[in-house]
Formats: structure tokens, sequence, C-alpha cells
């Protein structure tokens, strides 16, 4: 990232860099810190601006995590949520996160005996661990 001591990152290399860290980050998220860090289009950040950007990521996510949790909570302790609690959840709470037929696939998966209940902390510790998409255009290697 920064191996050639200057202090600089080139802006090609934020999707590497972000997941080196375990920000698995959108195309949003790098046009985000390329225009926050880098307004004039010098091509790079440097090391102070990186770290800011990281952190800030880093809190937006556990809030963003926190929230997820309070709408999925899980009211009588049983440690499992209905299936069509979790499908209303995820509509609620991202629209454009998943598709129906993923959101179904999904927690069929954790309800493979269809009895209309998933345990709350198995489907909690798969929602946290699934990276949002990256764009492989936007890599550029050349």
């Amino acid at each position: 990232m920064f191996s050639d001591g200057s202090g600089r990152m080139n802006v090609r290399n934020l999707y590497m860099a972000l997941r080196a860290v375990g920000v698995y980050a959108t195309d949003e998220d790098v046009i985000t810190v390329v225009d926050e860090y880098d307004p004039t289009g010098r091509g790079y950040i440097t090391g102070n601006q990186w770290a800011a950007s990281v952190a800030r990521r880093w809190a937006e996510d556990g809030a963003r995590r926190r929230r997820f949790r309070a709408m999925l909570e899980d009211p009588k302790s049983t440690g499992q949520v209905t299936v069509d609690h979790v499908l209303t959840v995820l509509k609620e709470f991202d629209p454009n996160l998943l598709t129906d037929v993923d959101a179904n696939e999904m927690v069929a998966e954790m309800d493979p005996a269809g009895s209309g209940l998933v345990d709350y902390d198995q489907f909690m510790d798969t929602c946290m661990v699934r990276p949002a998409p990256l764009d492989a255009a936007m890599y550029n290697y050349s």
C-alpha cells in the first residue's frame, strides 16, 4: 500500500487496502473516500487520510451492525426468530441488500427442516461475514 516509502497510496489500490483491514468496500465507498480525501484528483491519498477513512468506516459498520441487531432482536429470548420476521427485517433494513429470491434462499439454508424458525446467532454470524460485492472492473492491473 505505502511500500514505496512516500506515505501515499494510489487510489486504485483502495479496494485491496480496505479488504486487507477487513472492510469490504463497494464502489460507492471507494468513490466517497476519493471524493473526500482527493478532491483535486491527485490520484493518491496520504497515510493520515487513509487512517481517518478506515476509522470512520469501522465506526459506520459498527453502527449499521447494531441497528440490524436491534431490528432483528429475539424478543422472547428463545435463541430463534421466525423466518417471516427475518425476511421482513432484511427488506426494511435495506431494500436493496438482497433480492427476494436471495433472501428466501439464504433463510431456507438456515431452516432446512422448514420449521419456520432460524437460529438467531447463526443468522447474525452469517449476515455479518458476507462481504459487499466489489466491481472487478474498478481494478486496473496494467
